[in-house]
């Protein structure tokens, strides 16, 4: 081989190197968040069926506690089938099927202020067992008048931690 071959060689391989690798972090990146914006969507869209069909003063569940109790480090967990019994999760229709790498809550209030409701579905994890966690985070509200919605925004703090 020449010089000149090799340098060409190098060139379409660093060249390679440089498109694929950020790609490849991106779709390892994307591949952590399906589990929470999947599971959140799903909380949504029952916190959303759940404001249709009951009175503004009951439009959400009440609060669901941190399912399971500890966030998970760095491992998945599997739990017994009774863990998702708790009102709010059946009201939701939510529960997980598999094991999971996050742990999940349902937060619902009233804003005294406006009377609207509010809720707030939240999923934390410890993806690489370092003590800090990903947040992620659907809002929605039922307003005195009206039907309720989703914010259109997921709040994310810390995504890949």
């Amino acid at each position: 081989m020449t010089l000149l071959r090799v340098a060409a060689l190098v060139g379409v391989g660093g060249s390679v190197l440089m498109v694929s690798v950020p790609a490849f972090v991106r779709n390892l990146h994307a591949s952590k968040w399906s589990e929470p914006v999947d599971a959140l969507a799903r909380m949504s869209r029952g916190a959303l069926a759940h404001a249709e069909t009951h009175d503004h003063d009951v439009a959400f569940p009440p609060s669901a506690p941190l399912t399971p109790e500890t966030v998970p480090r760095a491992e998945r967990v599997a739990l017994p089938s009774d863990a998702w019994t708790h009102l709010s999760w059946r009201a939701l229709g939510f529960s997980m099927e598999s094991s999971q790498a996050y742990a999940y809550r349902f937060d619902s209030a009233q804003d005294l202020a406006t009377r609207n409701f509010q809720f707030a579905g939240t999923a934390l994890g410890d993806l690489d067992g370092d003590g800090n966690l990903s947040t992620f985070q659907v809002q929605g509200d039922k307003p005195l008048a009206g039907a309720a919605t989703l914010r259109p925004i997921l709040l994310i703090h810390r995504e890949v931690e």
